[in-house]
């Protein structure tokens, strides 16, 4: 019995420390600015020093489907973005034919391999995710 008790302590003072290693608050994330042809630019609130160099942002554009951009590939500023120390973050843009209906972005592990195309952003494996409606604001046909 005192190693069962000894051994639930262990898992509860683990769970404690990793919880703290990974988030101080709860995870948000914003879009802040699109600017056309530039850049989209935007904030990460509640990650550790520790979490945030292990995690990235991916944007996403919306037309027919979900697609990262603005490039499938390409590394930091093309494909996604690194999160600075003071959790801010941007990646360039690119005006395409079909302006996007939406945006997201996603704050995903540092290895991640995220699909594009895809249909629906919540099968990507996240810890914060936000979406703006495009259609009818200002940063409509920016992107």
């Amino acid at each position: 019995m005192y190693s069962l008790k000894t051994a639930a302590i262990a898992f509860l003072i683990t769970g404690v420390f990793l919880g703290k290693a990974y988030a101080q608050h709860p995870i948000t994330v914003t879009i802040n600015s699109i600017s056309r042809d530039h850049q989209i630019v935007g904030n990460v609130i509640g990650l550790t020093e520790t979490a945030r160099k292990n995690h990235k942002m991916v944007v996403f554009v919306k037309t027919d489907k979900w697609y990262i951009h603005p490039y499938a590939q390409g590394g930091d500023g093309k494909s996604w973005a690194a999160i600075a120390p003071d959790g801010s973050w941007k990646i360039s843009t690119v005006k395409r034919d079909f302006p996007a209906s939406s945006t997201a972005a996603l704050v995903v592990t540092m290895g991640s391999k995220v699909p594009s195309p895809i249909k629906d952003l919540n099968s990507i494996p996240h810890i914060a995710i936000f979406v703006k409606e495009l259609e009818g604001t200002s940063d409509f046909n920016k992107l």
